[in-house]
Protein backbone atom coordinates (compact mmCIF):
# COMPACT_ATOMS: atom_id res chain seq x y z
CA UNK A 1 0.00 0.00 0.00
CA UNK A 2 2.75 2.65 0.84
CA UNK A 3 4.79 1.41 -2.68
CA UNK A 4 1.08 2.32 -4.26
CA UNK A 5 0.83 5.79 -2.79
CA UNK A 6 4.87 6.27 -3.97
CA UNK A 7 4.12 4.67 -7.15
CA UNK A 8 1.10 7.08 -7.44
CA UNK A 9 3.22 10.49 -6.86
CA UNK A 10 5.61 9.00 -9.85
CA UNK A 11 3.08 8.39 -12.35
CA UNK A 12 2.09 11.83 -11.67
CA UNK A 13 5.53 13.36 -12.64
CA UNK A 14 6.98 13.53 -9.31
CA UNK A 15 10.57 13.16 -8.81
CA UNK A 16 11.81 10.02 -7.43
CA UNK A 17 13.14 12.02 -4.99
CA UNK A 18 10.48 14.06 -3.64
CA UNK A 19 7.97 10.94 -4.21
CA UNK A 20 10.28 8.91 -1.48
CA UNK A 21 9.72 11.79 0.90
CA UNK A 22 6.04 12.50 -0.03
CA UNK A 23 5.14 8.88 0.29
CA UNK A 24 5.91 8.49 3.96
CA UNK A 25 4.72 12.12 5.54
CA UNK A 26 1.01 11.47 3.59
CA UNK A 27 0.79 8.52 5.48
CA UNK A 28 -0.13 11.45 8.58
CA UNK A 29 -3.01 12.46 6.57
CA UNK A 30 -5.58 10.21 8.70
CA UNK A 31 -7.62 9.62 4.68
CA UNK A 32 -4.56 7.90 3.61
CA UNK A 33 -3.41 6.44 6.87
CA UNK A 34 -6.66 4.38 7.08
CA UNK A 35 -6.47 3.56 3.63
CA UNK A 36 -3.65 0.84 4.15
CA UNK A 37 -6.72 -1.31 4.63
CA UNK A 38 -8.96 -0.60 2.10
CA UNK A 39 -9.56 -0.41 -1.91
CA UNK A 40 -8.19 3.50 -1.97
CA UNK A 41 -5.31 3.22 -2.71
CA UNK A 42 -5.25 1.10 -5.37
CA UNK A 43 -7.50 3.26 -6.90
CA UNK A 44 -5.62 6.69 -6.41
CA UNK A 45 -2.77 4.04 -7.91
CA UNK A 46 -5.29 3.20 -10.99
CA UNK A 47 -6.21 6.10 -11.86
CA UNK A 48 -2.53 8.04 -11.37
CA UNK A 49 -1.52 4.53 -13.86
CA UNK A 50 -4.49 6.00 -16.51
CA UNK A 51 -3.26 10.02 -16.24
CA UNK A 52 0.28 8.30 -17.14
CA UNK A 53 -1.50 6.20 -19.78
CA UNK A 54 -3.43 9.11 -21.29
CA UNK A 55 -2.15 9.22 -24.58
CA UNK A 56 -2.37 5.74 -25.48
CA UNK A 57 -6.07 5.34 -25.14
CA UNK A 58 -6.57 1.47 -25.02
CA UNK A 59 -4.13 1.23 -21.66
CA UNK A 60 -5.82 4.35 -20.58
CA UNK A 61 -9.02 2.90 -20.63
CA UNK A 62 -7.75 -0.83 -18.82
CA UNK A 63 -6.31 1.18 -16.10
CA UNK A 64 -9.79 2.92 -15.69
CA UNK A 65 -11.91 -0.60 -16.07
CA UNK A 66 -9.61 -1.97 -13.34
CA UNK A 67 -10.29 1.21 -10.77
CA UNK A 68 -13.96 0.68 -11.81
CA UNK A 69 -14.18 -2.65 -11.28
CA UNK A 70 -13.19 -1.73 -7.10
CA UNK A 71 -15.62 0.68 -6.87
CA UNK A 72 -17.95 1.37 -9.76
CA UNK A 73 -17.68 5.45 -9.57
CA UNK A 74 -14.09 5.84 -10.91
CA UNK A 75 -15.42 4.76 -14.30
CA UNK A 76 -16.70 8.11 -15.08
CA UNK A 77 -13.47 9.21 -15.95
CA UNK A 78 -13.93 7.44 -18.69
CA UNK A 79 -16.39 10.17 -20.08
CA UNK A 80 -14.42 12.51 -21.73
CA UNK A 81 -12.90 9.69 -23.85
CA UNK A 82 -16.36 8.82 -25.27
CA UNK A 83 -16.58 12.76 -26.02
CA UNK A 84 -13.68 12.86 -27.76
CA UNK A 85 -14.57 9.77 -29.56
CA UNK A 86 -11.46 8.01 -28.22
CA UNK A 87 -13.16 4.48 -28.05
CA UNK A 88 -10.12 2.29 -27.92
CA UNK A 89 -10.36 3.62 -24.77
CA UNK A 90 -13.76 2.02 -24.02
CA UNK A 91 -12.52 -1.01 -25.66
CA UNK A 92 -9.85 -1.20 -22.84
CA UNK A 93 -12.13 -0.72 -20.59
CA UNK A 94 -14.61 -2.99 -21.33
CA UNK A 95 -11.38 -5.43 -21.60
CA UNK A 96 -11.03 -4.84 -17.94
CA UNK A 97 -14.29 -5.45 -16.96
CA UNK A 98 -14.43 -8.38 -19.24
CA UNK A 99 -11.34 -10.24 -18.06
CA UNK A 100 -12.31 -9.42 -14.12
CA UNK A 101 -15.48 -10.75 -14.36
CA UNK A 102 -13.99 -14.26 -16.16
CA UNK A 103 -11.73 -14.22 -13.36
CA UNK A 104 -14.03 -14.61 -10.63
CA UNK A 105 -16.69 -16.45 -12.00
CA UNK A 106 -13.71 -19.20 -12.10
CA UNK A 107 -12.89 -18.25 -9.13
CA UNK A 108 -16.43 -18.43 -7.31
CA UNK A 109 -19.65 -19.18 -10.23
CA UNK A 110 -21.72 -17.98 -7.37
CA UNK A 111 -19.88 -14.71 -6.25
CA UNK A 112 -22.01 -12.59 -8.53
CA UNK A 113 -25.68 -13.96 -7.01
CA UNK A 114 -24.11 -13.66 -3.42
CA UNK A 115 -22.83 -9.89 -4.24
CA UNK A 116 -26.31 -8.76 -5.39
CA UNK A 117 -28.14 -10.67 -2.84
CA UNK A 118 -25.80 -9.35 -0.08
CA UNK A 119 -25.80 -5.83 -1.14
CA UNK A 120 -29.69 -5.84 -1.94
CA UNK A 121 -30.35 -5.42 2.12
CA UNK A 122 -27.05 -4.68 3.35
CA UNK A 123 -26.26 -1.31 1.08
CA UNK A 124 -29.34 0.47 2.32
CA UNK A 125 -28.85 0.00 5.69
CA UNK A 126 -25.43 1.73 5.52
CA UNK A 127 -26.26 4.38 2.98
CA UNK A 128 -28.43 5.33 6.04
CA UNK A 129 -26.23 5.02 8.91
CA UNK A 130 -25.60 8.06 11.03
CA UNK A 131 -21.68 7.03 10.08
CA UNK A 132 -22.03 7.73 6.25
CA UNK A 133 -20.31 10.92 5.09
CA UNK A 134 -21.67 10.76 1.87
CA UNK A 135 -22.30 14.27 0.37
CA UNK A 136 -26.28 13.35 -0.92
CA UNK A 137 -26.78 10.68 2.18
CA UNK A 138 -25.49 13.60 4.95
CA UNK A 139 -27.95 16.07 3.46
CA UNK A 140 -31.27 13.78 3.39
CA UNK A 141 -29.90 12.39 6.82
CA UNK A 142 -29.26 16.07 8.39
CA UNK A 143 -31.51 18.17 6.44
CA UNK A 144 -34.31 15.88 5.15
CA UNK A 145 -35.68 16.11 1.54
CA UNK A 146 -34.83 20.16 0.94
CA UNK A 147 -31.28 19.09 2.11
CA UNK A 148 -31.03 16.17 -0.75
CA UNK A 149 -32.62 18.89 -3.35
CA UNK A 150 -29.58 21.54 -2.60
CA UNK A 151 -26.94 18.71 -2.67
CA UNK A 152 -28.19 17.74 -6.23
CA UNK A 153 -28.36 21.84 -7.24
CA UNK A 154 -24.93 22.55 -5.68
CA UNK A 155 -23.42 19.51 -7.93
CA UNK A 156 -25.66 20.46 -10.90
CA UNK A 157 -24.31 23.78 -11.04
CA UNK A 158 -20.88 22.91 -10.09
CA UNK A 159 -21.29 20.61 -13.10
CA UNK A 160 -22.94 23.62 -15.20
CA UNK A 161 -19.97 25.67 -14.29
CA UNK A 162 -17.12 23.48 -14.92
CA UNK A 163 -18.54 22.09 -18.42
CA UNK A 164 -15.56 23.03 -19.67
CA UNK A 165 -13.11 20.27 -17.71
CA UNK A 166 -15.70 17.60 -18.60
CA UNK A 167 -15.53 18.74 -22.14
CA UNK A 168 -11.60 19.04 -22.44
CA UNK A 169 -9.76 16.77 -24.13
CA UNK A 170 -8.46 14.11 -21.60
CA UNK A 171 -4.95 13.79 -23.19
CA UNK A 172 -3.99 17.11 -22.85
CA UNK A 173 -6.08 18.36 -19.87
CA UNK A 174 -4.94 17.63 -16.82
CA UNK A 175 -8.63 20.03 -15.32
CA UNK A 176 -10.59 17.39 -16.80
CA UNK A 177 -8.91 14.55 -14.52
CA UNK A 178 -9.13 16.62 -11.26
CA UNK A 179 -13.06 17.28 -11.96
CA UNK A 180 -13.76 14.05 -13.13
CA UNK A 181 -12.15 12.68 -10.35
CA UNK A 182 -13.92 14.90 -7.95
CA UNK A 183 -17.22 13.68 -9.39
CA UNK A 184 -16.40 9.98 -8.81
CA UNK A 185 -16.07 10.99 -4.95
CA UNK A 186 -18.63 13.14 -4.82
CA UNK A 187 -21.24 10.49 -6.42
CA UNK A 188 -20.54 7.89 -3.75
CA UNK A 189 -23.61 6.58 -1.92
CA UNK A 190 -21.58 5.82 0.89
CA UNK A 191 -18.14 7.72 1.73
CA UNK A 192 -15.70 7.47 4.78
CA UNK A 193 -13.06 9.01 5.59
CA UNK A 194 -10.72 7.13 3.62
CA UNK A 195 -12.95 7.65 0.60
CA UNK A 196 -11.45 11.45 0.33
CA UNK A 197 -7.99 9.39 -0.45
CA UNK A 198 -8.58 9.73 -4.67
CA UNK A 199 -8.70 13.40 -4.19
CA UNK A 200 -5.03 13.78 -3.24
CA UNK A 201 -4.18 14.99 -6.55
CA UNK A 202 -6.59 18.10 -6.34
CA UNK A 203 -4.83 19.13 -3.02
CA UNK A 204 -2.08 19.48 -4.51
CA UNK A 205 -2.86 21.29 -7.25
CA UNK A 206 -4.30 23.85 -4.59
CA UNK A 207 -1.20 23.95 -3.13
CA UNK A 208 0.69 24.47 -6.58
CA UNK A 209 -1.87 26.91 -7.80
CA UNK A 210 -0.41 29.59 -5.13
CA UNK A 211 -3.49 31.79 -5.04
CA UNK A 212 -4.39 32.37 -1.56
CA UNK A 213 -7.80 31.57 -1.49
CA UNK A 214 -6.86 28.17 -2.53
CA UNK A 215 -4.50 27.09 -0.16
CA UNK A 216 -6.89 28.35 2.12
CA UNK A 217 -9.58 26.23 0.85
CA UNK A 218 -6.85 23.27 0.77
CA UNK A 219 -6.15 23.82 4.46
CA UNK A 220 -9.59 24.05 4.80
CA UNK A 221 -10.00 19.94 3.48
CA UNK A 222 -7.03 18.75 5.40
CA UNK A 223 -8.74 19.87 8.26
CA UNK A 224 -11.58 18.86 8.00
CA UNK A 225 -10.54 15.24 6.40
CA UNK A 226 -8.45 14.68 9.23
CA UNK A 227 -11.61 14.67 11.71
CA UNK A 228 -12.51 11.08 12.78
CA UNK A 229 -15.67 10.27 14.39
CA UNK A 230 -16.24 9.02 17.74
CA UNK A 231 -18.69 7.69 19.94
CA UNK A 232 -22.25 9.05 18.75
CA UNK A 233 -20.54 11.73 16.41
CA UNK A 234 -21.85 11.89 12.97
CA UNK A 235 -19.54 11.75 9.76
CA UNK A 236 -20.92 15.28 8.42
CA UNK A 237 -17.48 16.21 7.88
CA UNK A 238 -16.71 13.80 5.39
CA UNK A 239 -19.62 15.50 3.46
CA UNK A 240 -18.41 19.22 4.17
CA UNK A 241 -14.96 18.28 3.15
CA UNK A 242 -16.22 16.86 -0.65
CA UNK A 243 -18.35 20.20 -0.42
CA UNK A 244 -15.18 22.45 -0.03
CA UNK A 245 -13.33 20.22 -3.05
CA UNK A 246 -16.65 20.95 -4.87
CA UNK A 247 -16.21 24.72 -4.25
CA UNK A 248 -11.88 24.40 -5.19
CA UNK A 249 -12.88 23.27 -8.33
CA UNK A 250 -14.71 26.37 -9.30
CA UNK A 251 -11.89 28.77 -7.97
CA UNK A 252 -9.28 25.95 -9.89
CA UNK A 253 -10.37 26.72 -13.04
CA UNK A 254 -8.08 29.68 -14.03
CA UNK A 255 -4.83 27.79 -12.75
CA UNK A 256 -2.47 26.28 -15.21
CA UNK A 257 -2.56 22.71 -15.30
CA UNK A 258 1.59 22.71 -16.15
CA UNK A 259 1.31 23.96 -12.17
CA UNK A 260 -0.30 20.81 -10.89
CA UNK A 261 2.03 18.20 -12.86
CA UNK A 262 5.35 20.45 -12.78
CA UNK A 263 8.50 18.28 -12.70
CA UNK A 264 10.24 19.09 -9.06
Amino acid sequence: MVVGIFASYRLYGFSWKYALGLAPITLLWPPAALSLEQLTIPILFLIALAYHWRRRSFLCGLAIGLALVTKFLPGLLILPFVIHKKFQAVLGLFTAIGLSCLIVLGLNPVAFSRYLAANSTNSPDVIASYFNGSLFSTLQRDFGIPGLLLGILFVSLLIISCRAKILGDPELKEETWLFMNYLSVAFLPIAWNYSLLPLLPLIISLIKSWKPTLILLSIAVLFLSSLLPFGGESAAFVALSILAFGISQIRLSGVSGKRFLAKN
